[in-house]
């Protein structure tokens, strides 16, 4: 039994799927967005992008005290409150959620939370947290399911002082020694955190250089200033 249809259905509610849904309603269609998590935003706004910029701003203000030394300004270490950092942090990304939120309601694109998965060519059934489910029939999908934290086989990831890029934007407590797997941005985002946070940092990454892909020179400068 169908419980809703509608014209576009968008399977995930990060950057590419609620672009998508706005974009779809704009030009008249009805539109569905089904998105597993309590908020839209997808990775890059709950756990992803907006986190890691905040914290990065905030290690920027720490790293500018120390420049400033050169110059005659010297200033205390800084005293780490991690609860009010990462309330900040919650904040700046609570605000950002809240108006994805409202942006879909003035839209009129309903959002259904809970997991989706297709059950025909033309039909999503959509399991929420309290285990009900819903079928949405729709006549055209858009498939933005985002991406998650890949696992290491050689990693054992059930113990506690390992983590992901999600656990590390939780900020659970500040480790006197960080070993990063990976010197791509994210991994370099969280090491830069760190250690302005005063923790002693290692990154380890399988190619050539940081971040692979890009262009080597842009790269070099990067790597000198975090060497320090």
């Amino acid at each position: 039994m169908t419980d809703i249809q509608t014209e576009v259905l968008v399977l995930g509610g990060g950057p590419g799927g609620y672009t998508a849904a706005f974009r779809a309603s704009d030009l008249g269609k009805s539109v569905v967005l089904v998105e597993r998590w309590p908020t839209l935003g997808g990775v890059c706004l709950n756990v992803g992008c907006i986190p890691s910029k905040a914290l990065l701003h905030a290690a920027k203000v720490i790293a500018e005290t120390k420049e400033m030394t050169g110059a005659g300004l010297d200033f205390a270490a800084p005293d780490v409150d991690l609860d009010r950092l990462r309330g900040w942090k919650n904040t700046v990304t609570k605000q950002l959620t809240a108006g994805l939120a409202g942006l879909a309601r003035r839209r009129k694109v309903t959002v259904i939370n809970g997991v989706g998965r297709f059950s025909s060519p033309t039909e999503v059934e959509v399991l929420a947290d309290d285990g009900s489910t819903r079928v949405v029939e729709f006549e055209q999908a858009i498939v933005a399911v985002g991406s998650e934290a890949a696992t290491l086989p050689f990693v054992p990831h059930d113990d506690p002082r390992v983590i992901d890029s999600t656990g590390a934007l939780d900020l659970a407590d500040l480790p006197q020694r960080l070993l990063v797997i990976g010197g791509g941005i994210i991994g370099l985002e969280m090491a830069t955190v760190y250690d302005e946070l005063g923790c002693r940092v290692t990154v380890v990454e399988v190619m050539d250089q940081l971040i692979p892909g890009a262009d080597p020179d842009l790269v070099a400068p990067l790597a000198k200033r975090i060497k320090k």
